[in-house]
């Protein structure tokens, strides 16, 4: 099984995407906050995707990708955003994020995760 760690203080926001995750074999871990997050995905050691929210209290989510890469550099992760394509590629340059999410996430984002990680997953298995 496929593991995924949600850092946010708001699970709701991500119901769409967990159904779709949960379809697909991926196990889901909350964190509330980023430090929660790194331990986890620190704990974890296998994790295969790594969603984080906006608005944690404890880090900003540049940063917490960057640790969550530092941690374990083959996590795909996928940050939330309220920019523009070019000013979120230019933000987010050189940490190999997949995509962004919209700050209220919906059945076609889910189904564009779902999307991004089976071509990732095709790409790395064979």
């Amino acid at each position: 099984m496929k593991q995924a760690v949600i850092a946010t203080e708001d699970q709701h926001k991500f119901s769409d995407i967990v159904q779709a995750l949960a379809a697909n074999q991926f196990e889901i871990a909350w964190a509330g906050s980023g430090r929660e997050a790194v331990d986890l995905i620190k704990q974890k050691k296998a994790v295969d995707l790594f969603i984080a929210d906006t608005g944690l209290g404890d880090m900003e989510t540049k940063a917490l990708v960057e640790k969550a890469i530092m941690t374990n550099p083959m996590v795909n992760c996928i940050p939330v955003s309220s920019l523009a394509h070019k000013e979120f590629h230019d933000y987010f340059e050189g940490l190999g994020v997949l995509m962004p999410l919209p700050l209220a996430p919906g059945p076609q984002d889910a189904r564009d995760v779902i999307a991004c990680i089976k071509k990732i997953f095709s790409l790395t298995n064979g």
